[in-house]
């Protein structure tokens, strides 16, 4: 299942941070794992949407509670019909 995380972030403080880089770390081994396949932070900061494949929503809930950056996070997470994307890599070489 698939699941949309819409989260508010607060004013950042030096904690938070100092959280960042272990946030990032945790964030691309779920994305190397594939339990994560997207995450955007908006241009101000202010949100962040995460895409989570998960058997359930408490388990999306388990990949949100291993982030560092969580406990400073209001978040609500969204169960997802489907999630689609523009396939990216590579472009095809084209033997014209």
């Amino acid at each position: 299942m698939t699941y949309m995380v819409t989260a508010h972030i607060p004013e950042l403080t030096d904690r938070m941070i100092d959280l960042i880089p272990d946030h990032r770390a945790r964030v691309n081994g779920h994305m190397l794992n594939r339990r994560i396949i997207g995450y955007t932070l908006a241009a101000d900061r202010s949100m962040l949407w995460i895409v989570i494949l998960a058997d359930s929503l408490e388990k999306a809930d388990d990949i949100m509670q291993s982030l560092p950056l969580t406990p400073y996070l209001k978040y609500t997470i969204h169960e997802t019909v489907f999630h689609e994307v523009i396939p990216g890599g590579v472009p095809a070489i084209s033997q014209n």
